[in-house]
């Protein structure tokens, strides 16, 4: 991970720390939306059927700029 060892990504190096707090913002407010839609609903069927809560779960699973995330492993 040359971006976080040499100074000369600098800039980089700001970005991707942006970028990752975007996609925990983006999580968190997710995870509140799926709280305000369980607490408001419960465990009702969404649009056409489906299984809402289910659905929005499956979105929690998911990380915005999963390279981001999983360069912190190769770290």
């Amino acid at each position: 991970m040359r971006v976080y060892r040499e100074e000369s990504f600098a800039e980089l190096r700001a970005l991707d720390e942006l970028l990752t707090q975007v996609s925990e913002h983006f999580t968190l407010w997710l995870q509140r939306h799926l709280t305000v839609t369980v607490r408001t609903f419960g465990a009702k069927p969404g649009y056409y059927g489906t299984d809402a809560v289910a659905w929005l779960r499956r979105g929690l699973d998911q990380p915005v700029f999963p390279e981001l995330w999983s360069s912190r492993t190769a770290m």
